[in-house]
């Protein structure tokens, strides 16, 4: 792509001659008058602005005064074309409105093409060197706000351990002590076993928690990508959750496209996201209630929504609900969701995919929105 010059001269034949000596290199833009270019620096972005200073009702030094007060004109170097003999007052006064050059006429060739190739490329280099500078401030502010994240749900992950893994762990102890001192009469040792077993699995589950969160945090958690039937997997999450559902009066609704294809992702993270979407619907969800879990095809994208009607989110939270939370500012219901639900949208974005929670206020329910490649 050629880097763009805007030229301006009054005289349609001054123009012509430029363009018949720049037009190889650069992609010009020719104005007759000083409103046509300001107009023109307000539609396109110039390296070079080439400008005759004697041009009726607005003169080059007026134009170029305007041009430099415009946001895509203030930085672009303006060199003046000039019949006139560039007595002092006059040169100082294009210097003040911006010039950097003024080239009199006849335009030798290549003076011209020598100036025009040093501004533009100053220009050029310039400009990167701004979208650079650009770039490496919101990197800055990306990593400060993902590090600022990062020490919250550290903070979330430290008060659930008192939570989530104190208490357990007691319960599991005097399980085990009851059991082996005899305590517990024979048909009763096989449920208190369960029941040691599932608080097992739910430590397993924080502690494989909390190597994620880690991973996060140091951005080396990475994904292990094959041909997954998604539709399945959803299926066996559900199938696996719904005893648990039931258990709390809450019923499960599966749907899914047919249609659905084979996806490229990774099945046993597409299921923890699954799986951490329904176990916060379920707990969040009335007694009697329902979470109904969708899957279908959305152009070029398959949807999954996890939704259900229940305490609900207050609508100021849904927009960190995935930036890690206080526990105070959510339903009893989702307290030691934070970091899980933190862990999801990490899962989801790895996928190259979006996760939205949608709802209408406390008392009216919450939807989850995942949307991933279908490809």
């Amino acid at each position: 792509m050629k880097p763009k010059l805007l030229l301006v001269d009054d005289l349609p034949a001054n123009l012509l001659a430029l363009e018949s000596i720049l037009e190889s290199d650069y992609d010009l833009v020719q104005c007759t008058s000083g409103a046509a270019a300001i107009e023109a620096v307000g539609q396109h972005a110039f390296v070079v602005i080439l400008l005759d200073v004697n041009m009726p009702i607005m003169d080059g030094l007026e134009t170029a005064r305007r041009i430099k007060r415009m946001p895509r004109g203030g930085a672009v170097p303006i060199i003046f074309i000039t019949a006139a003999s560039h007595d002092t007052d006059r040169v100082r006064e294009a210097y003040k409105t911006g010039a950097v050059d003024f080239i009199s006429k006849p335009v030798d060739r290549d003076v011209l093409c020598a100036k025009v190739k040093v501004f533009a490329e100053i220009h050029v280099t310039r400009e990167q060197q701004l979208a650079r500078e650009q770039q490496a401030r919101e990197e800055a502010e990306h990593l400060a706000a993902h590090l600022e994240n990062v020490g919250k749900l550290n903070e979330e992950f430290v008060a659930s351990l008192d939570r989530e893994l104190r208490a357990p762990l007691k319960t599991m102890r005097d399980t085990i002590r009851a059991v082996r001192s005899g305590a517990v009469a024979e048909p009763q040792r096989g449920h208190q076993l369960g029941a040691v077993e599932q608080h097992a699995d739910a430590q397993l589950e924080l502690i494989e928690e909390m190597l994620d969160m880690k991973s996060v945090a140091a951005g080396t958690l990475k994904l292990t990508p094959s041909k997954v039937n998604l539709a399945t997997v959803v299926e066996g999450v559900v199938t696996t959750l719904r005893p648990r559902a039931i258990a709390a009066s809450v019923r499960i609704e599966f749907s899914t496209d047919p249609e659905l294809r084979p996806m490229s992702g990774d099945a046993e993270r597409l299921a923890q996201i699954v799986r951490q979407l329904v176990t916060a619907a379920v707990r969040a969800s009335s007694a009697d209630g329902v979470v109904s879990v969708t899957l279908r095809r959305s152009g070029s994208q398959v949807q999954l929504t996890v939704e259900h009607r229940g305490p609900g989110i207050d609508a100021a939270m849904l927009p960190k609900i995935f930036d890690g939370f206080d526990d105070a500012e959510v339903p009893e219901s989702l307290r030691g969701m934070a970091l899980k639900l933190a862990i999801v949208r990490h899962l989801v974005e790895l996928h190259r995919g979006t996760i939205n929670v949608e709802g209408e206020g406390l008392g009216k329910g919450t939807r989850f929105v995942v949307e991933l490649p279908a490809a």
